[in-house]
């Protein structure tokens, strides 16, 4: 378990590492970091619902069987706060896609309704 934990957190220091600041993202830059949280969370929430299932079948009741219980749960709720994390950052694109007056806009013209696209 010690070795999933390990493997796990390099991982997300791996990521965490190539993190542009705040001021500097564009809107691509959101949308993968959105991609990079929700992969590393569902691989969280993964190992997490693996280690729980590992410890709930297990015949010891001890002690090991209980750290096991509480490391799955720290998994699975770290898994969450990423896959969250990650919609957060498609709302961030969102917005800065937004502001750059990108997208389709609906316009009222002499002639009627026009739909406008740009980008």
């Amino acid at each position: 378990m010690k070795s999933y934990l390990s493997v796990m957190l390099l991982l997300c220091l791996t990521y965490s590492s190539s993190a542009q600041t705040q001021k500097d993202r564009t809107a691509g830059d959101e949308l993968i970091l959105a991609q990079k949280n929700f992969h590393m969370g569902v691989a969280f929430v993964a190992v997490g619902t693996g280690a729980l299932l590992l410890s709930l079948s297990s015949t010891d009741n001890g002690s090991s069987s209980n750290i096991l219980q509480y490391g799955s749960y720290i998994c699975n709720l770290a898994g969450i706060i990423f896959i969250v994390e990650s919609y957060i950052h498609i709302g961030k694109a969102g917005k800065l896609l937004n502001s750059q007056g990108a997208g389709t806009t609906l316009s009222v013209t002499r002639n009627g309704i026009g739909l406008a696209y740009r980008f």
